[in-house]
Formats: structure tokens, C-alpha cells, sequence
């Protein structure tokens, strides 16, 4: 009987792994304040389907995942962009985190405005960070086949709604950026899943354990 041993996720990451994910951070921080100190910035980077889709000013769905409203607003999407963007990256690479992040913010940005008014403006990293909890999830499910299938839901599951479902539910809030922001994001891991089994498989450890009626015949 072949027993999986090891996995991709097996190899911890390394302390490198981490510089362009706290660059994110850090391009958070200073674009978010100096929107604080002057507001305009925050009506030419946010997005809205009035701008960013009637008027042609595209550049806004990125520019909109790095301004936030406030210090609160800031601090919720670091933390968890730190979190995922680090495993992410170390794991599967820049093309990943951020590349592909920046590519899928803007799309959760440009799908969710054509939900909202117009003038309805839309800013925050809430989509990206929803979108690698779904990336991170569907992959960490796939690829840790040493573990059963029950023990892979739960973790899944329990991590799930630890880190995605509020604690309280707060109308300034887009959680229609977050829903579409994990959507994208599952589809996206199996996506890559699918595209690169053959390299995540190759990080696997399998060992061959003698079944019960194998070691009854050898003491015979």
C-alpha cells in the first residue's frame, strides 16, 4: 500500500519569501495616508463603474485595492494580506503573489462595481484578500492528499470561517467583494491545480507499507 509522506507544503518557507509581500504592505500604508492627508487622491484612485468603466479611467480597479477609507480599514486588510501573501508567494511564486493578485484585484473590483451605483465608490484590498484565502484553501485541500478526505474539509472548513466570515456585519463594508474576490480565487487554485499537477505531484513522498495480508503470508 503507497502512503503519501510529504507534499509540497512540507518544505517551510523561507524568511526570503516574505520582502515583496511586506513591499504590498508597505505601498498600502504610504498611499493610504497620504490619501488621509489629501482626500483628493482618494476621489482620482477610487474605483467606481462611472469612472473606471463610462469614463474610461481603468487604471482606477488597481489603483482602488491600494487606498483605504481609514486606519481600521488598513490594518484588517495588512494583516491578512501578510498572512496569505506570504504562504502564497512562498509557495507558488511572484507570478502568484503579486502578480496574479494585482491582475485579480482589479477584477473583483471591475465586477463588483457593476452591481453598485454609478458614483458608488469602491476601495481596500478586501477582494485580493478573499481572493488568496480561496486560492490558498482549494489548493492546500488538492495538494495534502497524505491527509483524509474528512480531515481536509475540517481544516478547510474550520479555517475558512475563522479568517472569511465576519464577526459582525458593518454596512460600509463590500462583501460583494469578498464574495467574488473568493470565488475567483477557487477557481483560479483549481485552474493552477490542474495546470501544474505534475510539479506539485513531483514534491511528493510516497513509501510502500506492506498490507495486513501481505505480512500474514510472510509468517507463514
Amino acid at each position: 500500500m503507497q502512503v503519501i509522506r510529504q507534499t509540497l507544503f512540507t518544505r517551510r518557507p523561507r524568511f526570503f519569501d516574505s520582502q515583496l509581500v511586506v513591499l504590498w504592505v508597505a505601498l498600502m500604508a504610504v498611499s493610504s495616508w497620504l490619501a488621509w492627508q489629501n482626500p483628493q487622491l482618494i476621489e482620482r484612485g477610487a474605483a467606481s463603474s462611472q469612472a473606471a468603466l463610462h469614463q474610461g479611467e481603468g487604471w482606477r480597479l488597481v489603483t482602488a485595492v491600494f487606498l483605504h477609507s481609514d486606519l481600521g480599514h488598513l490594518l484588517s486588510n495588512a494583516y491578512m494580506i501578510l498572512l496569505l501573501g506570504f504562504f502564497v508567494h512562498a509557495y507558488f511564486g511572484w507570478l502568484i503573489f503579486p502578480v496574479a493578485a494585482v491582475v485579480a484585484g482589479a477584477m473583483v473590483n471591475g465586477l463588483t462595481i457593476l452591481s453598485y451605483p454609478p458614483e458608488h465608490q469602491l476601495l481596500g484590498a478586501s477582494g485580493v484578500v478573499y481572493w488568496l484565502a480561496g486560492f490558498w484553501l482549494v489548493l492546500f485541500f488538492l495538494i495534502e492528499r497524505q491527509r483524509s478526505w474528512s480531515s481536509r474539509i475540517l481544516r478547510v472548513g474550520g479555517v475558512g470561517l475563522l479568517i472569511l466570515f465576519p464577526s459582525e456585519f458593518q454596512p460600509q463594508v463590500s462583501y460583494r467583494a469578498h464574495a467574488w474576490g473568493l470565488a475567483l480565487g477557487v477557481v483560479a487554485g483549481l485552474i493552477y491545480f490542474l495546470v501544474k499537477r505534475r510539479w506539485i505531484q513531483a514534491f511528493e513522498v510516497v513509501e510502500v507499507e506492506p498490507d495486513a495480508d501481505s505480512m500474514n503470508l510472510g509468517d507463514r
